[in-house]
């Protein structure tokens, strides 16, 4: 799979609305050549409060029973078990690429998924089934316990 982004003077893949790489550091207006189709580069990772790092590449189910979830979805695909809290509904969120874009929604679940950019101590309940645009580091809390950080790669326009 290929998108259209940038390519810095040292060959490193970006979003296409970058001032610098995000690799490198160099200004994208020195060399580029313009948009170009480039690879698939996961737009960010997943770091769970267990520790565990989950590239998204694709579509991330999560929940304390995502293994077992039957919904078919595109591929790249990742499902997500989240255990230790009863409060963890068995398909609790969901979350996906579209393009250079992370996004989220809460599956209707019990307790709530819950959303707080990066430093920001309010969390706000995501509306069920709706989706919520990622923009930079967002901690997401499913139910009154559990954690993970949405760290991305490239940061939205």
């Amino acid at each position: 799979m290929a998108r259209t982004g940038l390519i810095c003077p040292s060959h490193h893949v970006n979003h296409p609305g970058a001032r610098y790489c995000a690799d490198c550091g160099a200004a994208m207006i020195e060399g580029v050549e313009g948009p170009a189709e480039t690879p698939c580069v996961p737009p960010g990772v997943l770091v769970l409060d267990s520790g565990l790092v989950v590239p998204l590449d694709g579509t991330c189910i999560i929940g304390s029973a995502a293994a077992r979830d039957t919904k078919p979805l595109p591929e790249p695909r990742r499902k997500v078990v989240v255990d230790g809290d009863p409060a963890i509904d068995a398909v609790h969120a969901e979350l996906w690429i579209d393009g250079w874009d992370a996004y989220v929604s809460d599956c209707g679940s019990a307790t709530g998924t819950f959303m707080a950019g990066d430093g920001e101590g309010d969390w706000v309940r995501l509306p069920p089934r709706e989706p919520v645009l990622l923009r930079g580091r967002t901690l997401l809390r499913l139910g009154p316990s559990r954690t993970l950080l949405f760290e991305p790669r490239f940061l939205p326009r």
